[in-house]
């Protein structure tokens, strides 16, 4: 199979859990600025190292980048990695919505 195929699996795999979720709307947020695990952590109500569990699972599809300032990580998004997700997932999309035009009923 196309290795596109299996890669975009492992990122719907990744984003199939809602507290990796949550912390990308966590990261994403204007709110806070380069939050650290504890901040997650506090704001999820979870354990320091369960959000670790799932920033791991983030940074393995490279849409999250660990950034050390002395003893604590912040986490930041890799903007170049989501494009390229965003695209491949647009793309998919279009082709679906071409063929469901062709051959869907409303």
């Amino acid at each position: 199979m196309n290795r596109k195929i299996y890669e975009m699996a492992e990122v719907y795999k990744a984003f199939s859990e809602p507290t990796r979720l949550m912390i990308v709307k966590l990261l994403a947020s204007n709110n806070v600025d380069k939050p650290c695990v504890l901040d997650l952590a506090n704001k999820l109500n979870m354990t320091s190292a369960a959000v670790s569990q799932h920033l791991k699972v983030l940074k393995s599809i490279g849409i999250v980048e660990p950034q050390r300032k002395g003893n604590q990580v912040f986490y930041i998004f890799n903007a170049n990695t989501l494009r390229k997700y965003k695209e491949d997932i647009d793309e998919m999309f279009d082709r679906v919505f071409i063929n469901c035009d062709l051959n869907c009923v409303d």
